[in-house]
Formats: structure tokens, sequence, C-alpha cells
């Protein structure tokens, strides 16, 4: 199944978390010092904002996928992408590398 978040912020304080199948959620920060990484075929949506000041690994050799879908600007942090998915318009502000 999947987990979904409508609003809030989740915040990732373990140094070595991963998220594994389809995680929806609303606005993630990653504390520094701290970590996230997708597992293989891992899903992460993000509506809200994401905050990255720890480290964030989209494991892209292993067809992540990470779908930004807010209907407000967001922020989407430098990184390496396997799937990278952008959707409900307005502006989305990215550096990234695309795979």
């Amino acid at each position: 199944g999947a987990f979904n978040q409508t609003g809030g912020t989740t915040r990732f304080n373990g140094s070595n978390t991963s998220i594994s199948g389809s995680v929806n959620l609303y606005s993630i920060s990653i504390p520094s010092g701290k970590s996230l990484r997708l597992n293989s075929n891992a899903r992460l949506g993000i509506s809200g904002n994401f905050s990255l000041f720890g480290s964030f690994d989209a494991n892209p050799d292993t067809q992540t996928t990470v779908e930004f879908s807010g209907v407000n600007n967001q922020v989407i942090p430098a990184g390496d992408y396997s799937n990278l998915i952008l959707k409900n318009g307005n502006t989305k502000t990215h550096h990234i590398v695309l795979r």
C-alpha cells in the first residue's frame, strides 16, 4: 500500500533512513547530518516543500521516482534522479542532473 500525507512536514531525523514502496508526503525536511535514501523502485511524491540540509540519495541506478506535484512554487534539490516528474503548474526551480 501507499502512505499519503495531506499536510504538515515529515522530518527525517535518522542518519540512515530509507523509503520503500510508494510514499506521498506534503512537506519534508532532512536536517544537517541526517540522510534519506530511496530503496530500489521506491516512489516519493512531494506536494509541498523539500528542505534539504542533510543528504538525499534518490538511488538513480534502481529506477526510483521522485514526483513534485505542488500547486505552489517548489524548489527541487540538486541531485541525481532516475525518474523525475514535475506536475500541477507553478514554478519548479532546480539545479539537478537528469539521467
